[in-house]
């Protein structure tokens, strides 16, 4: 039986062995983007960081594409805290 976390000694650890350890890990990691997106819609210093990429008046592949140079420095940290093991 496939397991997503293995108890050991009193701690936890991720079986990587298991295909459901991956998927909740793809699942958990969107869940987080969607999170750290709508805080880019949300919050004034963060929109004035994602504004580039709604800054054009037709939706393609390069403004898709289009990020700011501070994206960087706002998508970091506190929601995608949970990922690491």
């Amino acid at each position: 039986m496939y397991a997503i976390i293995q108890a050991k000694y009193g701690t936890f650890s991720w079986d990587l062995t298991s295909p459901f350890t991956w998927i909740f890990a793809l699942l958990l990691y969107d869940f987080m983007y969607y999170w750290v997106h709508r805080t880019g819609h949300e919050v004034n210093m963060f929109w004035a960081s994602h504004i580039t990429h709604h800054s054009s008046e037709q939706f393609n592949l390069s403004t898709a594409l289009r990020q700011a140079s501070t994206g960087f420095y706002f998508k970091w940290g506190v929601l995608y805290s949970p990922l690491p093991s």
